[in-house]
């Protein structure tokens, strides 16, 4: 089980190899996976918890993954701290909603392109809805 929260945002611009696509690279907020071969840009920033979608949008992050590193994964989330466990399923490397039902830092677990053995991980961060 994770202990603590690794969640880092930056804001600014993507980096090089995550640009494509984007008519200005600035002024994003994202955060990268623990390999570094994944950007999350977290369109639906600040997260949410239980997130009312009429009033607040959704939680939208586009993954970008550098190359051919990943090309489908699916995710597993535990709420640092606790128990906690949801498995989110087919997540796709591009645009997808990420909801999760509580605040606080959650450490997904990114299983890359089918195969359980290759992993990525990154924490996010959401507050309460």
């Amino acid at each position: 089980m994770p202990s603590n929260c690794t969640f880092t945002l930056a804001k600014g611009p993507l980096p090089e190899w995550a640009r494509e696509g984007f008519s200005t690279p600035d002024g994003w907020q994202f955060t990268i996976t623990g390999s570094g071969n994944i950007v999350a840009v977290l369109f639906g920033y600040p997260m949410r918890a239980s997130r009312n979608v009429q009033e607040d949008g959704t939680n939208k992050i586009l993954w970008i993954s550098k190359g051919a590193y990943a090309m489908s994964m699916t995710v597993d989330a535990q709420l640092v701290g606790s128990t906690e466990r949801v498995s989110l399923g087919d997540v796709p490397v591009g645009p997808s909603i990420v909801d999760l039902p509580d605040a606080g830092c959650w450490h997904l677990t990114l299983h890359l392109n089918g195969d359980p053995t290759l992993a990525d991980t990154v924490d996010i961060t959401y507050q309460k809805g």
